[in-house]
């Protein structure tokens, strides 16, 4: 018995660590990709803490007072989230391995939400694997590859306050409404789409008790949040874009466009609109290696789980949940003047990352409810479970292609100037000096210089936080700072005298090596597996001086 006992145990953690090495394996765009967007500001938070010598606690208390001041927005949770990430989790490696993390403890924790609100096991496992095909990689505005990790911890601050929220039946049951109004007031100031989630929060509590007492704690954390965004509003120096309400004509078009942009396979449609040479992307599904692992192991565990699920209904909390979370967001999307004008169909603003998880239990439990009642076959549910393997391996390939296509814009050009001033780029110039640029990169600051030159300059028409007591004066000297591609696709990083126009410290940027389309360098572990014979540092700088 005590033999059979053990072998079950380690079938069970055997299956485990496959299950997340397949999740690691579909999300290795996100553990490659560099730093986009917010990502690439937020990244020198280090520099910024450094240069303007404080602490990283006055740091983020001098960020939020601004975003109250100037903007009328209060989020202090994301912010200590955000910036306590990027100033400890230094290498670009580990960072992202944070983040896909942060993802995988949301799904798992989203699953258990799950099995608490009644539904079974197979059901909840086919939710979770159905995630896998729905996180796609977005040019503008990705929830997880842009603004790490503000999506992940508002999925998971939803989930923990949920979770007590399962069982109010036993006992300690104020116990257990303070502990989830904890978790909603810290979900609200992380990120004011946590509005959308206090109809689930009521539905839970009335469902299981009809006593309005029991809503006590949620009803006055959300009061208490409310009255210090209607304060910070009322204070704030001007109105941020994104929380300005715009037109309703534009309401109804951004709304269809942010709810349809969670459905599997959607922005494919948008990248082939713009790029027809994408459509190479369903060949490649079938040439790569790679995505015949992850086809037949994903066919394998739909079959598995469509087996059993048509014996299994989702509870109705189950359906409330996933109705809230999928159309819910695009209720508040909808109603921003900023997504308004920015939006585009196939492209969804932040709260799409919220809407997966609702899209992916709708389309499981419409799934189960056809098998269920038609009585499908074993031939058939192979079938649809072959489809949705394939529709898995194809989001893993066009996000690998998109996020390439990002870093070539943005990463590439951040890591080799990196690559120069580490090297030596700024050993001439002294603190105080200014520079230009003929590039304007967010992430292109006096902070970001001086994180890997250590040198306190100025960067002319750029703003940052450092807030320097003095300015540089019109006769500090001036050096103009270059960063252009090359043909062969390299970056060509060049420092030269303002006045003079001379040359006074020249790096080159290498080309990248051939057959890097997926960028795997970023990681190390993964480089070692795909190209062991590349250098740690894709871009290999050469100083000259002259």
């Amino acid at each position: 018995m005590a033999f059979r006992r053990y072998l079950k145990t380690a079938i069970i953690a055997f299956a485990a660590c496959g299950v997340l090495a397949l999740w690691l394996l579909v999300l290795r765009p996100y553990l490659i990709n560099g730093f986009w967007d917010d990502d690439a500001l937020s990244s020198v938070v280090r520099g910024e803490v450094g240069r303007s010598q404080t602490t990283l606690a006055a740091f983020i208390q001098l960020v939020n007072s601004d975003w109250i001041r100037n903007a009328g927005r209060f989020f202090p949770v994301a912010l200590v989230i955000d910036y306590s990430g990027f100033y400890f989790i230094r290498p670009l490696e580990y960072f992202r391995f944070y983040q896909v993390s942060l993802v995988l403890l949301n799904v798992a924790l989203f699953g258990c939400l799950l099995r608490r609100m009644g539904a079974g096991r197979a059901f909840s496992g086919l939710v979770c694997l159905s995630l896998l095909g729905s996180f796609q990689v977005h040019r503008h505005y990705d929830p997880v590859g842009s603004y790490a990790p503000l999506m992940q911890t508002t999925g998971i601050l939803f989930s923990l306050a949920c979770l007590p929220l399962t069982d109010l039946g036993t006992g300690r049951v104020w116990l257990k409404l303070l502990v989830s109004a904890f978790f909603a007031f810290a979900c609200l100031l992380n990120y004011e789409v946590g509005l959308v989630f206090l109809p689930v929060y009521l539905y839970l509590i009335l469902s299981q008790r009809r006593d309005w007492k029991l809503a006590l704690p949620l009803g006055s954390v959300s009061m208490a949040y409310l009255a210090i965004v209607l304060y910070c509003r009322h204070r704030a120096l001007s109105m941020y874009p994104g929380i300005r309400v715009g037109t309703f004509l534009g309401f109804i078009d951004t709304f269809f466009k942010q709810l349809t942009a969670s459905l599997p396979l959607i922005s494919y449609l948008g990248v082939l609109h713009r790029d027809p040479k994408m459509i190479r992307a369903i060949s490649e599904t079938f040439l790569r290696p790679e995505s015949w692992l992850i086809f037949l192991a994903c066919a394998a565990l739909f079959f598995a789980l469509l087996r059993r699920v048509g014996t299994q209904k989702a509870p109705r909390p189950v359906l409330v949940t996933a109705a809230i979370l999928a159309v819910g967001p695009s209720f508040l999307v909808g109603a921003s003047g900023k997504c308004q004008a920015e939006l585009d169909w196939s492209v969804g603003y932040l709260p799409v990352y919220l809407s997966y998880f609702g899209t992916a239990i709708l389309l499981a439990h419409w799934l189960a409810h056809w098998i269920c009642r038609r009585r499908r076959t074993g031939r058939t549910l192979l079938l649809i479970s072959m489809g949705l393997a394939w529709v898995v391996a194809l989001t893993q390939t066009i996000n690998l292609r998109v996020a390439a296509s990002l870093d070539e814009g943005q990463q590439f050009p951040r890591f080799a100037l990196e690559t120069a001033l580490e090297n030596g780029l700024f050993s001439g110039l002294r603190d105080g000096d200014r520079v230009t640029t003929n590039f304007e990169y967010a992430w292109a600051s006096s902070a970001f210089i001086y994180e890997h030159s250590g040198k306190r300059v100025f960067i002319v028409g750029h703003p940052d936080y450092s807030y320097d007591a003095k300015s540089p004066s019109a006769d500090t000297p001036l050096y103009a700072l270059r960063l252009d591609v090359q043909p062969d696709g390299g970056w060509r990083a060049e420092l030269s005298d303002a006045r003079s126009n001379r040359v006074a410290i020249m790096e080159q940027a290498g080309s990248p090596p051939s057959g890097m389309s997926e960028r795997s360098f970023h990681l190390f572990w993964l480089r070692a597996l795909y190209h062991p014979q590349l250098p740690k540092r894709l871009f290999m700088a050469q100083g000259t001086h002259k």
